[in-house]
């Protein structure tokens, strides 16, 4: 199993451990009733089982009702908190599978601010894992940073001021709920698969032009010849 806590990868935990599979001497669905919080909750689960057991703790988490997301934010924040190195941590967030790359981004960037790691060593680390520079800073932002400090740690990893500002952009389209925003469903910014304004039809149109129908010329009579005239 990989483990997160001492900097190896988790990768698919979220899909590979099964519930029967029980973090020894912790019952995290007690632990989160009784007023844990869910890092605390995974802290006392990671240490209960020697940290071994990532899975684990993550199949209760689920079963308990936490989201992947913030399932995801606890794990790197017990992995900051221990010394973990934000590349590996966002290596391993980035392998989780059914986790969009602004997602990891997202939950790593809560848990770096919340352990005292710089928001522009979470872009650099997500750049350097293969994530395009929007999607980093888009992650970033969803974090809940602002835009001051989202921008100025964009900067500070290399990122250019537009792509900068499209990233924060492309976090507030995706929280107002635009599935076309840069980054997501795969397609380009404001898109969904045709020109902008257009849904097959001429640009700024909605429905198809009316045709133009040109007016029927009628046929002229046959010609009389002289000798048929009255």
């Amino acid at each position: 199993m990989r483990k997160l806590l001492t900097g190896i990868l988790l990768a698919a935990a979220f899909t590979t451990a099964s519930a029967e599979d029980a973090v020894n001497g912790s019952d995290i669905a007690a632990n989160l009733a009784s007023g844990m919080s869910v890092q605390e909750a995974y802290a006392a689960a990671s240490a209960a089982c020697g940290g071994g057991c990532d899975a684990d703790i993550m199949a209760q988490m689920q079963a308990a009702g936490v989201s992947v997301a913030d399932a995801m934010t606890a794990a790197a924040s017990v992995a900051f908190a221990s010394g973990a190195d934000v590349n590996a941590v966002m290596a391993a967030a980035l392998s989780v599978e059914g986790v969009s790359q602004a997602d990891a981004v997202a939950a790593v960037s809560s848990a770096a601010t919340a352990n005292g790691v710089s928001l522009s060593s979470v872009i650099s680390a997500a750049s350097a894992a293969g994530v395009p520079s929007i999607v980093a800073v888009q992650g970033a932002s969803a974090s809940g940073a602002d835009t001051a400090t989202v921008t100025a740690a964009a900067l500070a990893a290399g990122v250019s001021p537009d792509v900068a500002s499209a990233g924060i952009a492309s976090a507030a389209a995706t929280a107002a709920g635009n599935p076309n925003a840069p980054g997501q469903n795969g397609t380009a910014p404001g898109l969904a698969g045709n020109t902008p304004g257009q849904n097959g039809t001429a640009p700024g149109q909605t429905t198809n032009p009316t045709p133009i129908v040109l007016p029927t010329v009628p046929t002229p009579p046959p010609a009389i010849s002289p000798a048929n005239r009255g």
